[in-house]
């Protein structure tokens, strides 16, 4: 999956443990954009 681009279907598949082996954090703005900051290890997807 590339966590790059998701869409609905993606989404989806986005279990606790890919968050938490994927996603280092995430942050949303005030303005509602959001920042999505992966691990080191992204090329391993």
């Amino acid at each position: 999956m590339n966590l790059k681009r998701v869409d609905n279907k993606d989404i989806k598949k986005l279990t606790r443990n890919r968050i938490v082996k994927y996603i280092d954090n995430i942050f949303i703005h005030e303005d509602k954009s959001i920042e999505i900051n992966f691990k080191e290890d992204i090329n391993s997807i």
